[in-house]
Parts: C-alpha cells; structure tokens; sequence
C-alpha cells in the first residue's frame, strides 16, 4: 500500500534523516505497548494500530536504509552489509538453505 508512494518520496529527498527518524519512530512504537500495558491503556485497537504503524514505517524506513548503506559504502564492500541486513529479518526454517538436509 505504501511501497510505491515511498519509492517516490525517497526519490526526492535525502535519504539518512529518512533513515533516522523511521528507526526512532520504530523505537517509540515498540515502547509504547509496555507503556500502554503498564498505565492500563493497552487493548486490542492499539496493537492493531500499533502494528500498522510499524509495517509502514518500515515499509519508507526499509527502504531508506538500503539506499543509505549503497551510497556509504563502496560498490566493492556491499555483499557483507548486505547480508547483514537480511539476517535482520527471521525466515521460515523451510526457506533456510541447508546442505544437510535429504
């Protein structure tokens, strides 16, 4: 829903304070359901919300997170930060390359 319109948006502005403010808006979502939960405000709407609020901040946050790391470190050097970015998000065990496996 909002992957398109970001892309659009992170084409006209820069990039790191993008970056900045959506990891802190992360943060302040996060804390604020044991917030909510410690002062008694906490309920099904505001997870909802909550977790709405986080999916689309990460969808621009993401996103210009990966241009950042693009424009700071070399061409030569990207493979590295690259996977360490992935390894961020969990994948299903199924998905997980194994040469173990039968």
């Amino acid at each position: 829903m909002f992957s398109l319109p970001s892309g659009v948006y992170l084409d006209r502005v820069r990039k790191l304070p993008v970056y900045v403010w959506g990891e802190l808006l992360l943060a302040l979502f996060v804390a604020s359901v044991p917030l909510a939960w410690w002062t008694g405000w906490l309920s099904m709407a505001w997870l909802y919300f909550v977790g709405f609020a986080i999916g689309s901040v990460y969808t621009i946050a993401g996103s210009a997170a990966q241009i950042v790391l693009t424009q700071i470190v070399p061409a030569s050097g990207w493979s590295r930060p690259m996977r360490r970015m992935r390894l961020r998000v969990p994948r299903p065990r199924w998905l997980a390359r194994d040469s173990r496996a039968p």
